[in-house]
């Protein structure tokens, strides 16, 4: 689904700030959740500081871009009431002029005053059309996005998965896996802007038969390694590999098949009793 003619239209700048206020909105909630749910790991780390900041930060851009929208709306509503005043007085004023030298009857310009009070109307909810048009392009855009994406049931099952080259010779029972200069950013609308970055140039690897620990703070994208390998997103850019093959070159959804996830128990103390129980 491609709707070509709504990006064309003269209100791209203001669908791109509200789908912009959409994506820090999630990157807000997503980031009070991360820190509720891992607010003893915070205090144990003594990190409320940082992380408080990080979360007032998130939220003031937030506002910062709800108030950008916010004053375009009023900016364009202003507009377009102004135009309906200005054209009732233009009316009135040329028909009161006619009126007065007789050159109009005062029943058809009655007339006429009412069927332009149902036109006024009209142009009244113009204004409000434009304000959910410009609500409705963010979200667009994101459906196009899923629209565009590969459809997962034409991919081939677990136990048909085959390689790139066609053959079953692609060894799914020792898998090596590797991430090599991956960059992630959950904010379509600021992809370039490094502040905006969950993953930024992640390499590491991971054979069979050895463990491999991932460490970080809260927020620092621990969870996100685990949807990339998981195919929940693409990265924007970087390659993730399973025995030196890229995932986007596998028949199959291999991440999702051959990859298993256990959650592990954590334990509601601080950080000294978890080393304690090992």
């Amino acid at each position: 689904m491609h709707i070509h003619s709504v990006d064309d239209c003269c209100f791209f700048s203001s669908a791109g700030l509200t789908e912009l206020v959409q994506a820090k909105t999630a990157r807000l909630s997503n980031a009070i959740l991360r820190s509720l749910a891992g607010i003893r790991t915070i205090k144990a780390f003594m990190a409320t500081v940082p992380e408080t900041k990080r979360v007032v930060g998130t939220a003031e851009e937030v506002y910062r871009a709800t108030v950008k929208v916010a004053n375009k709306e009023t900016i364009i509503r202003s507009i377009v009431n102004c135009a309906i005043q200005l054209t009732l007085l233009i009316v009135f004023s040329f028909g009161g002029a006619e009126i007065a030298k007789g050159d109009l009857d005062i029943s058809n310009f009655i007339s006429f005053s009412m069927y332009l009070t149902m036109v006024v109307s009209s142009l009244s909810s113009f204004s409000s059309s434009i304000t959910t048009a410009f609500k409705a392009l963010g979200p667009l855009r994101r459906i196009e996005d899923i629209e565009s994406l590969r459809d997962k049931s034409e991919t081939v099952s677990s136990s048909n998965m085959l390689s790139p080259d066609g053959h079953s010779s692609f060894d799914t029972a020792n898998i090596t896996l590797e991430f090599k200069d991956v960059c992630f950013s959950y904010n379509t609308a600021d992809k370039d802007d490094e502040r905006n970055t969950t993953l930024q140039n992640i390499s590491f690897s991971a054979v069979p038969h050895q463990r491999t620990v991932i460490v970080g703070s809260s927020g620092s994208g621990k969870t996100t390694l685990l949807s990339l390998l998981e195919a929940f997103y693409r990265p924007d850019s970087g390659h993730i590999l399973y025995n030196n093959v890229d995932s986007t070159d596998l028949n199959g959804p291999i991440g999702t098949k051959r990859v298993v996830l256990g959650s592990v128990c954590g334990f509601g103390c601080v950080l000294v009793r978890v080393w304690c129980w090992g």
